[in-house]
Protein backbone atom coordinates (compact mmCIF):
# COMPACT_ATOMS: atom_id res chain seq x y z
CA UNK A 1 0.00 0.00 0.00
CA UNK A 2 2.84 2.31 0.55
CA UNK A 3 4.51 1.63 -2.55
CA UNK A 4 1.26 2.33 -4.17
CA UNK A 5 0.61 5.66 -2.27
CA UNK A 6 4.37 6.96 -3.25
CA UNK A 7 3.68 5.91 -7.17
CA UNK A 8 0.04 7.75 -6.89
CA UNK A 9 1.21 11.06 -5.28
CA UNK A 10 5.35 11.19 -5.03
CA UNK A 11 7.56 12.54 -7.18
CA UNK A 12 10.27 11.08 -9.17
CA UNK A 13 12.62 10.12 -5.96
CA UNK A 14 9.74 8.90 -3.78
CA UNK A 15 8.87 6.42 -6.92
CA UNK A 16 12.29 5.12 -7.71
CA UNK A 17 12.31 4.25 -4.10
CA UNK A 18 9.11 3.01 -4.02
CA UNK A 19 10.86 0.46 -6.97
CA UNK A 20 13.62 -0.28 -5.11
CA UNK A 21 11.41 -1.56 -2.41
CA UNK A 22 8.95 -3.49 -4.68
CA UNK A 23 12.41 -5.14 -6.34
CA UNK A 24 13.97 -5.80 -3.00
CA UNK A 25 10.29 -7.61 -1.82
CA UNK A 26 10.06 -9.35 -5.13
CA UNK A 27 14.42 -10.81 -4.70
CA UNK A 28 13.71 -11.62 -1.44
CA UNK A 29 10.59 -13.42 -2.53
CA UNK A 30 11.69 -15.34 -5.30
CA UNK A 31 15.09 -17.01 -2.72
CA UNK A 32 14.83 -20.09 -1.16
CA UNK A 33 14.02 -20.36 2.54
CA UNK A 34 17.11 -19.23 4.02
CA UNK A 35 17.99 -20.86 7.43
CA UNK A 36 20.09 -17.66 8.54
CA UNK A 37 22.62 -20.23 10.43
CA UNK A 38 25.27 -17.94 8.41
CA UNK A 39 25.46 -15.16 6.36
CA UNK A 40 22.61 -15.11 3.85
CA UNK A 41 24.49 -13.98 1.13
CA UNK A 42 21.81 -13.51 -1.34
CA UNK A 43 20.16 -11.23 0.91
CA UNK A 44 23.36 -9.03 1.49
CA UNK A 45 23.79 -8.58 -2.12
CA UNK A 46 20.06 -6.95 -2.56
CA UNK A 47 20.54 -4.94 0.49
CA UNK A 48 23.45 -3.91 -1.06
CA UNK A 49 22.35 -2.74 -4.12
CA UNK A 50 19.44 -1.20 -2.63
CA UNK A 51 21.75 0.75 -0.22
CA UNK A 52 23.42 2.17 -3.36
CA UNK A 53 20.60 3.04 -5.11
CA UNK A 54 18.96 4.73 -2.03
CA UNK A 55 22.46 6.22 -0.97
CA UNK A 56 21.93 8.26 -4.88
CA UNK A 57 18.28 8.99 -4.63
CA UNK A 58 19.77 10.75 -1.28
CA UNK A 59 22.54 12.16 -3.05
CA UNK A 60 20.53 14.03 -5.88
CA UNK A 61 16.99 14.35 -4.52
CA UNK A 62 15.72 17.87 -2.89
CA UNK A 63 14.60 15.89 0.08
CA UNK A 64 15.84 14.89 3.34
CA UNK A 65 13.71 11.77 4.02
CA UNK A 66 16.39 9.36 1.85
CA UNK A 67 18.90 10.05 3.94
CA UNK A 68 16.75 8.32 6.73
CA UNK A 69 15.87 5.88 4.38
CA UNK A 70 19.29 5.13 3.23
CA UNK A 71 20.58 5.05 6.89
CA UNK A 72 18.16 2.58 7.20
CA UNK A 73 19.16 0.11 5.15
CA UNK A 74 22.89 0.74 6.26
CA UNK A 75 21.68 -0.69 9.51
CA UNK A 76 20.52 -3.47 7.34
CA UNK A 77 23.69 -4.07 5.61
CA UNK A 78 25.79 -3.41 8.56
CA UNK A 79 23.26 -6.58 10.17
CA UNK A 80 25.13 -8.79 7.88
CA UNK A 81 28.62 -7.90 9.03
CA UNK A 82 27.93 -8.15 12.75
CA UNK A 83 26.56 -11.63 11.55
CA UNK A 84 29.47 -12.51 9.97
CA UNK A 85 31.76 -10.74 13.38
CA UNK A 86 29.61 -12.97 15.68
CA UNK A 87 28.21 -15.95 14.64
CA UNK A 88 26.89 -16.91 17.85
CA UNK A 89 24.06 -14.53 17.34
CA UNK A 90 21.06 -16.62 17.10
CA UNK A 91 19.81 -16.89 13.77
CA UNK A 92 16.30 -16.11 14.76
CA UNK A 93 17.55 -12.66 15.84
CA UNK A 94 19.61 -12.16 13.05
CA UNK A 95 16.32 -13.07 11.13
CA UNK A 96 13.51 -11.32 12.09
CA UNK A 97 15.49 -8.17 12.71
CA UNK A 98 16.72 -7.65 9.17
CA UNK A 99 12.79 -7.80 8.05
CA UNK A 100 11.53 -5.69 11.36
CA UNK A 101 14.03 -3.14 9.30
CA UNK A 102 12.15 -2.37 6.38
CA UNK A 103 9.54 -1.16 8.16
CA UNK A 104 11.19 2.25 9.58
CA UNK A 105 11.72 2.11 5.35
CA UNK A 106 7.97 1.97 4.06
CA UNK A 107 7.18 4.62 6.82
CA UNK A 108 9.66 6.81 6.26
CA UNK A 109 8.48 6.70 2.42
CA UNK A 110 5.02 7.57 3.30
CA UNK A 111 5.42 10.60 5.39
CA UNK A 112 8.07 11.59 2.23
CA UNK A 113 5.46 10.95 0.10
CA UNK A 114 2.79 12.89 2.12
CA UNK A 115 4.80 15.80 2.32
CA UNK A 116 5.68 16.24 -1.20
CA UNK A 117 1.74 15.71 -1.62
CA UNK A 118 1.10 18.52 0.40
CA UNK A 119 3.71 21.02 -1.18
CA UNK A 120 2.39 23.57 -3.68
CA UNK A 121 3.03 22.35 -7.02
CA UNK A 122 6.14 24.28 -8.84
CA UNK A 123 7.67 24.71 -4.95
CA UNK A 124 8.75 21.07 -4.71
CA UNK A 125 11.51 20.07 -7.36
CA UNK A 126 12.46 16.25 -7.42
CA UNK A 127 16.10 16.18 -7.93
CA UNK A 128 18.58 19.50 -6.29
CA UNK A 129 19.93 20.25 -10.03
CA UNK A 130 16.57 20.90 -11.12
CA UNK A 131 16.11 23.63 -8.41
CA UNK A 132 19.57 24.95 -9.02
CA UNK A 133 19.10 25.81 -12.32
CA UNK A 134 15.33 27.19 -12.05
CA UNK A 135 16.86 29.26 -9.02
CA UNK A 136 19.70 30.66 -11.35
CA UNK A 137 17.16 31.10 -14.57
CA UNK A 138 14.89 33.04 -11.67
CA UNK A 139 17.93 35.16 -11.02
CA UNK A 140 18.81 36.02 -14.61
CA UNK A 141 21.94 33.52 -14.61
Amino acid sequence: MTCGFAFRNGGQPERIVAWLVVIAVGITTVLPRPHFATIVWPLLVADGVMLIGLVLVAAWADRFWPLYVAAVQLLAVTLHGVRAYDPTILPDVYARLGGLLAYPVLVILAIGTWRHRRRAPGFDWSWQVRRERALAGAAGG
